[in-house]
């Protein structure tokens, strides 16, 4: 689980400036997401099988501001 960002700022007068950003997150899978098999009883059951292949989720962000 990682992430970063980075980003420019420019001050065009003394009433504009625009900003861009670039961001960048990593999620990887939990132990209940990889390896946990279990059947829930109850009001709402359901099988939870866990999946060891998982890749991690990545999630990039762009900005701009005007």
């Amino acid at each position: 689980m990682a992430s970063i960002s980075a980003g420019i700022s420019r001050q065009w007068s003394n009433r504009w400036h625009t900003d861009t950003w670039h961001g960048r997150g990593l999620r990887s899978a939990n132990l209940t997401e990889r390896y946990i098999n279990s059947l829930q009883m109850g009001i709402n059951p359901y099988v939870m099988l866990g999946n060891p292949q998982l890749k991690p989720k990545a999630n990039n962000q762009f900005d701009l501001m005007i």
